[in-house]
């Protein structure tokens, strides 16, 4: 487990880290802690994390320059904030839990909860959890079809045709679900367990059939990845 805390003030910073190793324990393989914008992001581009915690008000700057350039990483965020206004905008991003300045032990707890939960939904039980307007639908992995980038959000397409919200972006999705689920575009990813076949137009265009799905974009500098991969799992 990589966490990274990004805050700026030395007490409530000196308890996160406390309060993180506390909770991880023996699970924790790397916990970082800054306190500057530009610093975490540059953090970020060399040094993949699980969990980030993140203030929206460090030193002046914009906590959420860091959700701007970083939304699309895998890792979860959790935002720790005095400025309880910027929850609705802090979930368009896609974070995992907003907890409000000052914040008990318990409700820190809370949301590292709901991180472990969210984990153990994809890993262990191979559902994913969707929100819809006052419940929680859970999705068979092994019933995605494909799934594909929709803003900070992506969209995941069900073997019946179904298409469901998720409020995870594109990469942290993809990097949730199991193997067989490969990139082929920038914005689609496969369930290479259903591939049909792959479709070579005029003018270099690649795409895939599956057997619930037609003319799926493959971007061409994926097209021998997937070659080799299906060859591999002689799936096609």
């Amino acid at each position: 487990m990589k966490v990274l805390i990004v805050e700026d003030e030395p007490l409530i910073a000196k308890r996160l880290v406390r309060l993180i190793q506390d909770y991880f324990s023996t699970r924790l393989s790397l916990l970082e802690q800054l306190d500057e914008v530009d610093e975490a992001l540059q953090y970020l581009q060399n040094t993949p994390v699980d969990l980030l915690l993140l203030d929206l008000n460090l030193y002046g700057q914009d906590g959420f320059e860091i959700l701007r350039r970083t939304c699309a990483e895998p890792c979860h965020c959790i935002i720790v904030s005095a400025y309880a206004d910027k929850a609705i905008q802090a979930f368009e991003y896609g974070v995992l839990d907003f907890v409000a300045k000052p914040f008990t032990e318990e409700r820190l707890h809370k949301a590292l909860q709901r991180f472990d939960q969210q984990e153990l939904i994809v890993r262990e039980m191979q559902q994913l959890a969707i929100k819809k307007v006052g419940r929680i639908q859970l999705l068979a992995v092994s019933e995605i079809d494909y799934i594909q980038a929709d803003g900070h959000y992506s969209q995941v397409h069900m073997k019946d045709g179904s298409v469901h919200l998720h409020e995870k972006p594109f990469e942290r999705l993809l990097s949730l679900l199991p193997e067989n689920f490969q990139r082929i575009h920038r914005s689609f990813a496969i369930n290479t367990l259903n591939i049909l076949k792959i479709n070579i137009a005029s003018g270099g265009k690649y795409s895939v059939d599956t057997r619930f799905s037609g003319e799926i974009p493959l971007a061409r500098r994926y097209y021998v990845q997937l070659k080799e991969s299906l060859a591999t799992n002689k799936t096609l």
